[in-house]
């Protein structure tokens, strides 16, 4: 009897130890895949001399990349919070034809990777294309031509293809937490542009900021679009030092400029947000507001500007490939389907281990007493994989695997292995938002029913987050048919996916052959961005 009674009592104690333990390993989990290819590359700077030997003799070409991917990056920012945040303003206070199908529409342009669009925006300027040739038509004897090309020309792709970030970012909250304060501004005298310009630009900035942040990264970490454009970027002069030179010093001391510019936008993105977490706590009563009458001829030209706003972004890819198809037509050859089973491949192992991942780290952190004034700093730490641009974390595997590229397991498992790392973020930010509103009402009910934290997570958390679970997964599918930049540089011989075929081919001056891996992609990535409207936006 004594010995259980002192059996009882180490239990207790235990307990919290056991609490803290797994607290620590779902912070730990995360950023240790990062922490060690970031230490490799700092390893490999000191081993080369230091940031100070390379720096010498490189400063203005250094300074050059730097300058175009800040260049491109606040190019395409700006592009993509003009455009997002007024779509977002029409669609939430405005009613116009084919309103419901053109709010969806205008997300479709972030399922179209850059760098396919800048394959059809080239051929489609090109001297064969159809602008060009309407151009010479009207001028005859004129060699008129436009060429697309450089940092602006990127800056404006990106903005096109990523303005949904902004977009739905600020739609759902002009259309549920702001639009009281709005109805009051309206009751006030406040119309129309005077409106949008004075309480609704001001109460909506921290979402459209965030949105904006969201796109700089995204724009730092292009590598497909600024090759092809041959704009100096970091991601490029990254690239170009390793798999050109082979020069491992210059390529690293690239790689954490580069990271070090991401997670400072990180950094800013997350304290704008911060003070725009308000809005997500208001009641969503005002979903079903209705809409002020438009009059016919301003409802036209709303539904016309969202046509136009997808029309860089969405249709010239689309129809430039089907012409390509048309124009080109071939057999798909085993290449292909060779890529389609690497991308498979991508989306199954690396998808899945990060998807396991995110939620291993969410339910070690939360189902064990997480403090929500912890949440800010694990958030933090479990989003910084992609925080880090992808070919700094595969440059820093490259450093850590040695000669494994060599081989074509080992080359595998490390661009497995740096994929996880980075879109084990994505998996934890979709999970976490999941958590808020699905699990966090239920959570001390929960632990009444159930005194085991273990319990609990099998029989409550994870059958309450199923679905999210699995929008999440298509989410990091989306990322992951798009990824570029690592497979190029980890990926063994014998292996491409969708991605690096549609780059080579583009490469040797062949940007035609893309088109049928290019509508592959696009139409995996409509579907996951279909799936996942429909699950977070239906109702809005």
């Amino acid at each position: 009897m004594i010995f259980k009674r002192c059996a009882a009592r180490e239990d207790l104690r235990s307990e919290p130890a056991r609490r803290l333990l797994a607290r620590r390993a779902g912070a730990i989990l995360p950023l240790v895949l990062v922490l060690l290819p970031l230490g490799a590359l700092v390893s490999a700077i000191a081993g080369e001399g230091g940031l100070g030997v390379w720096f010498e003799g490189r400063f203005g070409l250094i300074l050059e990349y730097a300058a175009g991917s800040l260049a491109s990056a606040l190019v395409a920012a700006s592009l993509a919070w003009i455009l997002g945040t007024s779509l977002a303003w029409l669609a939430a206070f405005y009613d116009f034809p084919f309103r419901r199908f053109l709010s969806f529409f205008a997300a479709l342009p972030l399922a179209v990777p850059a760098y396919l669009a800048v394959y059809a925006h080239a051929g489609f300027l090109d001297i064969t294309g159809p602008i060009s040739r309407g151009l010479r038509g009207a001028v005859p004897d004129s060699a008129f031509r436009l060429a697309p090309g450089g940092t602006l020309w990127l800056g404006i792709v990106l903005g096109f293809q990523l303005y949904p970030y902004v977009y739905l970012i600020v739609y759902p909250a002009l259309r549920r937490g702001l639009r009281s304060p709005l109805d009051a501004a309206r009751v006030l005298g406040r119309e129309g542009f005077c409106l949008f310009l004075r309480p609704g630009l001001s109460l909506a900035r921290p979402f459209s900021a965030a949105g904006a942040l969201l796109v700089a990264m995204e724009a730092l970490n292009e590598y497909g679009a600024a090759a092809y454009l041959g704009a100096p970027t970091l991601t490029s002069g990254l690239v170009r030092a390793w798999s050109h030179a082979f020069d491992i010093g210059a390529a690293a001391s690239i790689a954490l400029l580069l990271a070090g510019l991401a997670l400072l936008l990180v950094a800013a993105e997350k304290a704008i947000r911060g003070r725009g977490r308000y809005a997500s706590s208001l009641k969503s009563a005002q979903r079903g507001a209705s809409f002020p009458r438009t009059r016919p001829r301003r409802a036209w030209l709303f539904s016309l500007l969202f046509i136009l706003a997808a029309t860089p972004g969405l249709a010239v890819p689309l129809i430039q490939s089907a012409w390509w198809i048309l124009l080109f037509p071939r057999d798909p050859g085993v290449r292909l389907f060779s890529a389609v089973g690497g991308s498979l491949f991508i989306i199954l192992v690396a998808g899945g281990l990060a998807l396991l991942g995110g939620l291993a780290s969410l339910l070690l952190f939360r189902a064990f007493g997480g403090s929500p004034r912890r949440s800010g700093l694990m958030s933090f730490s479990a989003k910084a994989g992609y925080a880090v641009p992808a070919v700094v974390l595969a440059l820093g595997f490259v450093r850590l695997g040695g000669g494994a590229l060599a081989g074509f397991v080992s080359g595998l498992a490390l661009l497995v292995a740096a994929l996880t790392a980075r879109f084990m973020g994505v998996a934890y930010g979709g999970l976490e938002a999941a958590w808020s509103h699905r699990v966090e009402p239920y959570r001390a009910p929960a632990e009444l029913a159930s005194p085991s934290a273990f319990a609990r997570i099998r029989g409550i958390y994870t059958p309450l987050l199923r679905p999210a679970i699995f929008s999440t997964g298509l989410l990091v599918a989306l990322d992951l048919v798009k990824e570029l930049g690592a497979s190029l540089l980890l990926r063994p011989l014998g292996f491409e996916s969708l991605a690096t075929y549609a780059y080579e081919q583009a490469s040797q001056e062949l940007p035609h052959l893309t088109a049928l891996p290019g509508l592959a992609i696009v139409a995996l990535s409509g579907l996951v961005v279909w799936r996942v409207y429909k699950e977070y936006f239906h109702e809005v």
